[in-house]
């Protein structure tokens, strides 16, 4: 059994203006267990600093187009403290064969480092969709995975009805959720509350559910989960205003608590 699911707070889209300590602290308040963020952002030793202040894990996220970018990342997440590594590795644009030598590398390096890098399933990476992820699982059947399956939803255009056995084998791999809901034209609903995305949310939880049967099924001691509803432009907005049309900390709240719910987590 999952004996933890812990839940993080994107940095991605948190008040501008607003001090890493506020960000921290706004975390704790609202009852997160960590923070997620990309670590070439910030200041390692601070990050570290302030986790323990606020005894916050961490989640650390690079975006590694080389060997050394790759290892630079690693070394900033151990530096911040982070328990693990979330990768959007490479480029879509790349042969299959470079592909794997970057992967191949990232696999050496977690052995190396002693780390844990899940890589994402995100357009404009290596996993932009449903056949490039199942062909490099193939060949790297110890990868370990970031599951966003908004982004395969804009890719294939579709809520993956087509693809059952290809969602099921990003799961098996799957150890670090981003939970944001996508539809058929784009990564993010505007609110996965409102009545008209409906058919779009019960799809994700479908498949989130399905992942948290995986992972208790094996004996897994943690799934981490991010809420991670962005910031405009993933954000819809007005024309003429560029004002967004929903309340993006609500929004992740939100998400976060109907998890709970869902599952009847404490």
């Amino acid at each position: 059994m999952v004996t933890r699911i812990l839940f993080f707070k994107a940095l991605w889209g948190m008040s501008e203006g607003a001090t890493l300590r506020d960000k921290f602290h706004a975390a704790k308040e609202a009852g997160f267990d960590g923070i997620e963020a990309a670590i070439e952002s910030w200041n390692p030793d601070e990050v570290k600093s302030l986790c323990a202040e606020f005894e916050l894990k961490f989640i650390s996220q690079i975006f590694p187009e080389t060997p050394e970018a790759m290892e630079q990342g690693i070394r900033l997440s151990m530096k911040a403290g982070a328990g693990k590594i979330v990768s959007h590795t490479g480029r879509d644009k790349w042969s299959f064969e470079r592909g794997c030598e970057l992967f191949r590398t990232a696999l050496e390096l977690e052995q190396k480092h002693g780390v844990v890098i899940a890589h994402e399933t995100h357009r404009r990476r290596m996993l932009y969709s449903p056949w490039s992820t199942a062909r490099y699982l193939e060949e790297f059947p110890d990868l370990r995975l970031t599951l966003d399956l908004s982004h395969w939803c804009v890719v294939c255009e579709s809520l993956l009805d087509d693809v059952p056995d290809l969602v099921d084998l990003a799961q098996h791999h799957a150890i670090h959720l981003h939970a944001r809901v996508g539809y058929e034209e784009g990564p993010q609903v505007p609110d996965p509350s409102a009545p008209e995305y409906r058919r779009h949310l019960e799809a994700h939880e479908r498949w989130w559910d399905a992942l948290k049967s995986k992972r208790e099924s094996d004996g897994t001691r943690e799934l981490t989960i991010t809420p991670e509803f962005g910031p405009p432009n993933y954000l819809h907005t007005l024309p003429h205003t560029n004002q967004p049309v929903a309340d993006l900390w609500k929004v992740n709240l939100w998400m976060r608590d109907r998890l709970r719910d869902r599952w009847r987590l404490p």
